[in-house]
């Protein structure tokens, strides 16, 4: 998953935010805090920290930075994960991301797309 994760923090729109659970290159693990109390603001870590992919929080997060310029929908696949669509114009999903967990199906979705928000 570490190939994903550094092709989608490459991708414009990407932005850390706070409850993200980061992974150092060593394989030490954050959770991202707000900076100074200020709602959907947090410190980015250092250069080679990626977004753990599986962890419940990134996930929601990433769907956060999708919705900021789609709809989206996110749907439970009973014993096999998670689908996330984005919704184009034309009221068809223009995207569809499917994984074991959120966080990697919004970030199938933001590679099809090139983009997050």
């Amino acid at each position: 998953m570490s190939e994903i994760a550094e092709q989608i923090v490459a991708l414009p729109g990407w932005q850390w935010l706070p409850g993200m659970c980061a992974v150092s290159p060593s394989g030490r693990t954050v959770y991202l805090q707000p900076v100074g109390g200020a709602s959907g603001v947090c410190g980015a870590p250092a250069d080679g920290w990626l977004p753990e992919l599986a962890d419940p929080a990134t996930g929601g997060a990433m769907l956060d930075l999708l919705e900021r310029s789609l709809t989206i929908s996110l749907q439970s696949v009973r014993g096999r994960g998670w689908l996330v669509a984005a919704w184009g114009e034309a009221g068809r999903p223009c995207c569809v991301g499917a994984a074991s967990s959120i966080g990697e199906a919004a970030a199938r979705v933001a590679m099809s797309l090139g983009r997050w928000a």
